[in-house]
């Protein structure tokens, strides 16, 4: 197995975080692997390379958002664009307006 996730892997239901984000950033969603999650594409999704491991240029407006958690504890939201992280915040946490409202402020710290 290579890991490849594919787009019908990355749905509402099984990232509901990733799509607030990406909903109250005007993103997208995007598959990566399944073993590290999909990403939030802001801007336009110019990629160097073979989907979906495709490196996106620094600098051209292309902001990749990642939810990351270590040691499956708390999760943050990394900028692969301008290498900021934000404060750690509770992954698994029922799902609330509240829940949701904690990831997109988040992400919005990195921008």
């Amino acid at each position: 197995m290579t890991g490849e996730m594919f787009k019908e892997d990355v749905t509402r239901e099984a990232y509901p975080l990733h799509f607030a984000i990406a909903d109250a950033l005007g993103g997208t969603v995007k598959p990566f692997d399944q073993y590290q999650g999909p990403y939030v594409c802001v801007g336009g999704d110019v990629r160097m390379g073979a989907e979906p491991y495709a490196v996106a240029p620094r600098g051209l407006g292309v902001v990749r958002l990642w939810l990351c958690s270590e040691d499956g504890g708390d999760c943050y939201v990394y900028n692969e664009a301008n290498d900021k992280r934000s404060e750690d915040f509770p992954m698994f946490w029922n799902n609330s307006a509240q829940h949701y409202s904690m990831a997109i402020e988040a992400a919005k710290g990195v921008l």
